[in-house]
């Protein structure tokens, strides 16, 4: 069973998501814990426009928020789903309920992570906050190497 096929996600609509439908294109997933939402919603937009041409219908790198919310019992799931779609109604936001990204990359949650993808879905790279201005150029840099 390949990375892509072992870790799975949910959307704020309640739909399964997953690696696998990032096959055949770079992507980068923004992740973050509650404590690092802000900065990785911030970070999430500043690369999405690096990255891609505006009004492009399909990205040339996805920019996929991931929010780890592991902690959250099963039962209040629903909510918090939807506390995220009134917050994100226009973006996709895929929730990991089981930590799964985190445990099989070793993340933290209390800082924003990004980690980069090729078109095979193999890890191309992962960059942990603070992200300063060397860092992002850094994983710019990469992501754009990677959608060549």
């Amino acid at each position: 069973m390949s990375f892509a096929e072992r870790i799975s996600f949910v959307d704020q609509h309640g739909g399964p998501r997953g690696l696998a439908e990032l096959l055949g294109r770079a992507a980068a997933l923004v992740h973050a814990g509650r404590a690092a939402g802000v900065e990785a919603a911030a970070l999430g937009r500043t690369l999405h426009a690096r990255l891609n041409p505006a009004n492009d219908p399909r990205p040339a790198v996805a920019v996929i928020p991931v929010v780890d919310l592991a902690e959250v019992p099963a039962m209040f799931h629903g909510l918090v789903r939807g506390v995220i779609r009134g917050r994100s109604p226009d973006v996709t936001v895929w929730i990991d309920f089981h930590g799964g990204l985190r445990d099989s990359l070793a993340l933290s949650t209390a800082a924003a992570s990004v980690v980069a993808l090729d078109g095979a879905g193999g890890v191309a790279a992962i960059e942990t906050g603070p992200f300063d201005t060397a860092v992002l150029e850094r994983l710019v840099a990469t992501l754009e190497a990677l959608r060549a």
